[in-house]
This record gives structure tokens, C-alpha cells and sequence, in this order.
């Protein structure tokens, strides 16, 4: 046969076609998801009430609730996911930090668009002199900008496209890549980019030099330092600490991160419990027998110190996870079918009011491993097909064998259809257990779990861990620490390709002013200090301002580990010194050698 693929924003997908041999209830699954397109005016509260309403929920897990497909990725409350789901949380960090990181290359773009069209100052006022209007001049800005941006995006896509090539052929992320099914939608968010870029790297060099008269813009000095009082010169230098201060951000969000994935990993010497949670299909035919040995084996777990306490159910956060429907359950030949729902003891606990006849599953989990509950529905129809009203502690031959009828449930809703309920080993199990971690110097946390994953594999085939705090966040920050790795080296080669640019620029036009300066008895260290004290200070309040916000975004992300290193100064004081070093060298070098060239070259350079 042929499949088609899954609903392209759908998060199932279908990955291999298995042959099963028998019908196995192990595998059986509740959750079922349908994609439904509705108006743009569909009220999802009467949609919800009135799908209920067609059918009737027999339990409170088989309801039926429309959310937004968005929801589904992010915010789903079923109870059974069929796998892990993205956080909200995440998805808006991330953003976050690309609306950053658009806005350091923003930033810069028009640094150097100002500080390129300094040069151009007595081109305009000659223009302006032979009558070309403002207009014009504005308009020649904006074309060129947009030739540039134009080519820039070609370049862009392509890095893209290489990129994204490249992590999926060489990682393990699972990166969508293209779909070109969507090329225009992508041709208008580039356009919609160009006309951004375009607009910001020329708008206020057009304005600025569209406005100047022909004899300002002839004699215009075209230098941009702290002492100069011009709105260019402040956009530029405004700019440029801003630029540092998400540079500094990067940098110490990436030395946080590492000292905390460290202390985690390493630093564990002391002994602590921990919850965990753990998923265990089922062993078909389970019987006392298995139970027994399961009871000892988990005695064997707690006698050998790893474990504090464990305990089993069918339940997952006390919520039905199998429901479904079988069609001709029982050995009778009969065409209704029948509800068939995996609970135990703790589903209905204690409450006598809703048994009819008979009684709930013992308390101890997997005691009745060949035995079944009822609703009043299934009840009656068995007494039409067997002619017989005393059906308790019978034998009924279905598909997963033979089950005793031990109790009789009231119906949850008129005209329910039937409903049988089994419990115990043979079916999806879930774990929860405390384990205690002894505090070995020379076995991470993550090993100890993988330890008793293996120890409880011995005796529960394929059981695996599911739910465990610690290790799934040690996994997010492993993540997140690599992009944060590959932001903060974007955002370093941006500031610095900015500080570079304007160093270059105020050393060359700065170079004749220094010529003179050393005629006139300028020692060099005295005119090094000249060319570098503006820098300091756009470093200086770039510092100042990335201080506050590593603060205070680097407590709130370590409040949420419960151990967690102490906040201290050289987390903040480490990443201010590696990033500024380079800056520093830059500024340093380009003034250095514009200090050290000799007067009468300086004099003469164009």
C-alpha cells in the first residue's frame, strides 16, 4: 500500500511500517489527534460542547477538546503525548535572541552607513551647488542601499541554505530546512527584510546630508568622536554600546551556563535523592507468579541502597492512558464492540458509590492480573447473550485471554456504550521511584541513572526512564549552551567588526590632526591616549549597561535549579574581560600606528 505523509505541521510522523503478528494491548494508545479546518469565526468553546454532546465521554480521558495547532507543539494538556513537545517558553527565547542578533547587524550597518557617507559630505555639497534637489540626493541614497541589501540577501540565502544543509547532514538536530512548496511566502519576508535594511542603513544619511548647505558640507571636518556635537556622531556611538552590551550579555550567558552544566555534571559529592519517573510496556501473560518476583526484585532495589521507594500503576498523573474500542471483544459471536480502558485499584480508589456488584482491583498493584471490571451496559448485554444474570467470578474468553468479571461499574453517561477495565503488568506500566544517589566523585548523576535504568531492565524489558528532572534539563542547557556559543561568537565578530570600522575611520581623518600634534612636541603615549579615550568610554557604558541585565537574568535562570552555583563576581567580571580584549587590541593597534607614523608622511596622506 502507500501512505500519504502526515499533516505538514502535524508533530507525528510516520517513520517505519511494522507487521504484528497478534493483537497486542500493550501497544494500545489513547490519544488521537484529527485536523480540522474551520472558519476564521468558529467559537472552539461550542465546538468542544457540542462534540461532546454527539458523543458522550464514558470517562473523563476520552472527552473530546479542539485546541489551536499551535497548542498542539507547545501547550497540548492530553494526557498520553506521542512525543516530547517544544516549550513556549523556548520558542520565545530563541526569537528573542535572533531579534537580537538582527539588531546587532542593524546596528552596525548603519554605523557604517553613516561613517561611509561622512565621506561623501562635499561630494553633496557640490551636487548641491550644479542644482541637484534634495530629493534626489535622497533617493540616490536609498537606490544604492537597496543594490547593496539586494545583493547581501542572495549572499544570505545561500549561507543559509548551506547551513542548514550542513546541520542536518552532520547533527543530530532535527532541523526542518526549506520547503519550497513556501517560496513565496519566503520571497516576501526577504523583501519585507530588504525594505527594512534599506530603509534604516539610508534614511538618516540621507536626511542628514540632504539638509547640509553646500558651504557646511564643503568645509565639514568628518570627524565622529565623544566631543563632537552631531546627532550622526551620537547615533554612531549609541549604536556601537549597544553592540558591546549584547556582546557582554552573550558571553556571560555562555560562561554561566558552562560553570552551571559543570556543576552538574561533576560536582555532585554528596548524597541526595531524587524522583524519577519510568515506562514499562507490559509483559504479556503476567500472572502472580510474575508479580512475586517483581515484588522481590524490587526489595533487591531498596536493600541495595539505590533506591528509597517505588511504586507502580497503570495511571499516568492519575489519568487513564489506554481507551479504545475492540470490536467482537468476547469469544461469543456477536458485531458491537466494546470499550476496552487500562485503570487500577487507584482510579476509583475507595469510592463504593459507583460499583453496582462486586468490588474494585485490590490495592496491591498487579493482584489481579487475570481479572476485569465492567460497566452496567457490557453487564446487560452479556446477560442477553448468555442467558444468565450471575456472571461474577465467570470466565470470559477475549483477546488477551482469559479474564475473571469481578466487578460491575454504574454507566458515566445514558446509553454508554460497553466498557470493560483490566489492570496490572500486562499492560502499559508506569514507575515511580526515589532514588538516592550516594554521591560517588567518579560517577556524574546522569551514569547513576543509567545504572538503575539497566538494573530495572534486567527484570522489565524495555523499561526506560521518562520523566527525570535533572538529566532532561542537563540535556536543554547542553543545547542551549551551543547556541549560545554560536550567538556570542556572531555577536563578537559584529561588535568588533564595528569597533573596527570606526577605529579605521577616526584614525584616518584624525591622522593629520596628530601629525601636528607631534610637531608641535606630542609624545607618542600622549597622543595614544588622545585616539583611545572615546573608545574606553563607549566600552566603559557598554559594561555599565550589560552589567544590570546579566544580573538579573542570570539569578532568575539560576533560581530555577534547586543546586545551583553561587552567583559570584567572576561570572560577571571573566566574560567583561575576554570580551572586551579584543575590542581593546583593535583600538589599541590602529591608534598605535597612527601615533607612530612620522609627522611629514602623516602631513602628506590623502
Amino acid at each position: 500500500g502507500i501512505l500519504k505523509e502526515t499533516a505538514e505541521n502535524s508533530h507525528l510522523h510516520i517513520n517505519a511500517l511494522i507487521t504484528l503478528p497478534g493483537y497486542d494491548l500493550a501497544n494500545l494508545k489513547s490519544s488521537v489527534y484529527t485536523y480540522v479546518k474551520v472558519e476564521p469565526e468558529a467559537n472552539l468553546d461550542s465546538l468542544n460542547k457540542l462534540a461532546n454532546i454527539v458523543y458522550q465521554p464514558q470517562e473523563p480521558e476520552q472527552r473530546i477538546f479542539f485546541q489551536p495547532i499551535q497548542a498542539i507543539h507547545t501547550t497540548t494538556g492530553t494526557s498520553n503525548e506521542p512525543g516530547a513537545i517544544v516549550s513556549i517558553i523556548l520558542l520565545l527565547f530563541l526569537s528573542g535572541i535572533g531579534v537580537l542578533i538582527l539588531g546587532l547587524a542593524s546596528s552596525n550597518y548603519v554605523n557604517n552607513a553613516i561613517i561611509t557617507a561622512g565621506d561623501r559630505a562635499k561630494e553633496i555639497g557640490i551636487r548641491k551647488l550644479l542644482g541637484i534637489k534634495p530629493t534626489r540626493l535622497a533617493a540616490t541614497f536609498f537606490a544604492e542601499a537597496l543594490l547593496l541589501n539586494i545583493l547581501s540577501s542572495v549572499v544570505a540565502v545561500i549561507f543559509f541554505l548551506l547551513i542548514s544543509h550542513f546541520v542536518s547532514t552532520y547533527s543530530d538536530i532535527n532541523f526542518p530546512g526549506p520547503k519550497w512548496q513556501y517560496a513565496n511566502d519566503y520571497l516576501t519576508i526577504i523583501t519585507l527584510l530588504i525594505i527594512v535594511s534599506t530603509t534604516l542603513s539610508s534614511a538618516y544619511p540621507a536626511y542628514y546630508l540632504s539638509r547640509l548647505n553646500p558651504l557646511q558640507a564643503l568645509n565639514t571636518k568628518n570627524t565622529i568622536s565623544f566631543t563632537e556635537d552631531s546627532q550622526a556622531s551620537n547615533v554612531v556611538k549609541y549604536l556601537l554600546i549597544g553592540q558591546i552590551s549584547i556582546s557582554i550579555f552573550f558571553l556571560s550567558a555562555v560562561y554561566i551556563i558552562y560553570e552551571q552544566l559543570n556543576y552538574m555534571n561533576n560536582s555532585y559529592t554528596d548524597a541526595f535523592e531524587i524522583n524519577v519517573s519510568g515506562y514499562f510496556p507490559g509483559k504479556a501473560g503476567a500472572d502472580q507468579k510474575y508479580l512475586m518476583e517483581a515484588l522481590h526484585y524490587f526489595d533487591t532495589f531498596k536493600n541495595n541502597g539505590t533506591c528509597s521507594e517505588i511504586t507502580v500503576t497503570n495511571l499516568s498523573n492519575g489519568k487513564m492512558i489506554t481507551s479504545m474500542k475492540i470490536d467482537s471483544l468476547f469469544q461469543l459471536e456477536t458485531n458491537f464492540s466494546v470499550g476496552f480502558n487500562i485503570i487500577d485499584h487507584d482510579y476509583w480508589k475507595d469510592s463504593l458509590d459507583i460499583f453496582l456488584k462486586g468490588r474494585n482491583f485490590k490495592r496491591m498493584f498487579g493482584s489481579d492480573p487475570d481479572k476485569m471490571i465492567v460497566n452496567e451496559s457490557a453487564y446487560h448485554l452479556l446477560e442477553e447473550l448468555t442467558l444468565d444474570s450471575a456472571l461474577l467470578s465467570k470466565r470470559f474468553k477475549v483477546k488477551a485471554g482469559y479474564l475473571e468479571l469481578i466487578g460491575v461499574v454504574k454507566n458515566q453517561s445514558t446509553n454508554a456504550p460497553p466498557q470493560i477495565y483490566v489492570s496490572g503488568f500486562r499492560y502499559p506500566t508506569f514507575f515511580n521511584a526515589t532514588l538516592k544517589y550516594p554521591g560517588k566523585p567518579n560517577q556524574s548523576l546522569e551514569e547513576f541513572i543509567r545504572e538503575c535504568e539497566y538494573f530495572l531492565q534486567l527484570k522489565f524489558p524495555h523499561f526506560h526512564f521518562i520523566d527525570q528532572e535533572l538529566r532532561a534539563s542537563g540535556n536543554m542547557e547542553k543545547e542551549v549552551f551551543g547556541l549560545f556559543i554560536f550567538f556570542s561568537l556572531i555577536a563578537a565578530i559584529i561588535s568588533n567588526l564595528g569597533m573596527y570600522s570606526l577605529a579605521e575611520f577616526v584614525s584616518s581623518r584624525r591622522i593629520k590632526e596628530m601629525a601636528i600634534r607631534k610637531v608641535l612636541g606630542a609624545r607618542t603615549i600622549h597622543i595614544l591616549n588622545i585616539l583611545t579615550i572615546d573608545f574606553l568610554k563607549i566600552m566603559a557604558l557598554g559594561c555599565i549597561i550589560a552589567i544590570p541585565l546579566i544580573l538579573y537574568s542570570g539569578r532568575l535562570w539560576l533560581d530555577n535549579y534547586a543546586r545551583r552555583i553561587s552567583f559570584e563576581l567572576t561570572l560577571i567580571a571573566l566574560p567583561i574581560l575576554v570580551s572586551l580584549l579584543i575590542p581593546l587590541v583593535i583600538v589599541l593597534l590602529k591608534s598605535w600606528l597612527t601615533a607612530g607614523k612620522r609627522p611629514l608622511d602623516s602631513i602628506h596622506s590623502n
